[in-house]
């Protein structure tokens, strides 16, 4: 790590590098803990949890080749705010609160913290711009920071590798980096204003139990099923969504296909699909069409094809607002959802994480819906984030599983 200049971002991170142009891509994972952090233990923890993962230090620069580069700097710290508030009190709002305050990508680390300190237990949200990571890389980090304040040693970490790298489509060395300033970097400011609604809802450990092995048995998957859910759930609610294909769009890790574990850093590759409530009168049959397209895990070569293409696409010698104006063109989808899947409780040390949420981020432009969902202690939770509000959209979505699963 102390030897460590930087590297280049590889072409997936430069794409959500200008996805983040076009609407913050900061994002955040909450957990309610069943207990209280020492907020004297907070400060300590955090500085072990960069040691354990490098890109926990990072910043990015521009070269003169119009190229973007994450920069390491070892003398950065993880900031972080405690929030004294009552025992009724909820956190959506400091959450979409937190999303407009964009990170200064010029400056380390991309990562915060925000603990939410009530009574007798604590909210902790941890936010994190996308280009170093992904849901999988904070729900790691999570785990890493709830195992260290229990006083369970954390060994570091490589430094992570780009997909590009991986897959061996570029190799070090490479060229030396040639700053040019701030270039187009700095603090993005297009949240600044913009009002983000979040609502949430959580399904009971029964429940949760009984869609999972009903989508066993139907052979397809919980996650097919809250797309196809999510799909009628809009066409229902919304006029605009009746009677034509919505497009979905959603990110599968490449993690497996990869061979890569606990790495803080960007290891997905999205789908997009054409997904048409009013084609199939059964349920279960459109879940498992979904289930069909999306296809799984990834194969190595899918996400050397989904490499490439990015490479070839973004990584050109060419202003970068030129680059954002074409990705801009091309990102538009009605909903997307993020599926962390089932988090294993037993490896957060002696903390008990009651509740977990999110993925939250604002996809795409900011106007489709994004849900995030993400299972612990048995329990499937579903969040809902967009500049559109759908205020109806989990309750409606919750609707049609419960009907399925009958």
């Amino acid at each position: 790590m102390s030897d460590f200049k930087g590297r280049p971002l590889g072409g997936v991170e430069k794409l959500y590098l200008a996805l983040n142009e076009i609407f913050v891509k900061t994002f955040a994972i909450v957990a309610e803990l069943g207990s209280k952090i020492p907020e004297n233990s907070i400060r300590p923890a955090l500085n072990e949890l960069s040691k354990r993962h490098p890109q926990l230090k990072y910043r990015i620069a521009e070269d003169d080749q119009f190229q973007f580069w994450f920069i390491s700097d070892a003398d950065s710290v993880i900031p972080f705010r405690i929030i004294q508030i009552e025992d009724k009190a909820d956190w959506p709002e400091t959450v979409a609160a937190e999303l407009t305050n964009s990170f200064d990508l010029s400056r380390a680390p991309l990562f915060r913290v925000v603990v939410l300190q009530k009574q007798s237990n604590s909210v902790l949200i941890m936010l994190s711009n996308h280009s170093i990571g992904d849901g999988m890389s904070v729900s790691f980090a999570l785990r890493d920071f709830l195992k260290i304040l229990s006083g369970m040693k954390s060994g570091t970490l490589p430094v992570p590798l780009s997909m590009d790298e991986s897959l061996n489509e570029i190799s070090f060395p490479v060229p030396d980096f040639s700053p040019v300033g701030l270039g187009s970097l700095g603090r993005r400011d297009k949240n600044t204003g913009a009002s983000i609604y979040i609502n949430k809802l959580q399904f009971s450990e029964a429940f949760t139990n009984a869609l999972a092995d009903r989508s066993r048995n139907e052979s397809t998957t919980v996650n097919g099923a809250l797309n196809a859910a999510v799909a009628i759930a809009m066409s229902k609610i919304d006029g605009r969504f009746s009677g034509r294909p919505l497009v979905t769009r959603s990110p599968v890790s490449a993690r497996k296909a990869l061979n890569i574990d606990d790495d803080y850093a960007l290891n997905v590759i999205t789908k997009n699909l054409d997904v048409n409530p009013a084609d199939h009168q059964d349920f279960w049959e459109f879940a498992r069409i979904i289930t069909s397209e999306l296809n799984g895990a990834p194969s190595i070569e899918q996400v050397r094809g989904y490499v490439k293409y990015f490479r070839s696409r973004i990584l050109q010698p060419v202003p970068f607002a030129q680059i954002v104006k074409g990705i801009e063109a091309t990102i538009g989808t009605d909903f997307m959802v993020s599926n962390l899947g089932r988090i294993e409780e037993e490896s957060f040390g002696e903390y008990r994480i009651e509740s977990l949420w999110g993925p939250i981020v604002i996809s795409g432009t900011g106007a489709e819906q994004t849900v995030g969902a993400v299972t612990i202690s048995g329990k499937l939770s579903l969040t809902n984030i967009s500049l559109s509000e759908m205020p109806a959209l989990l309750t409606e979505t919750a609707g049609v599983l419960s009907a399925a699963v009958r």
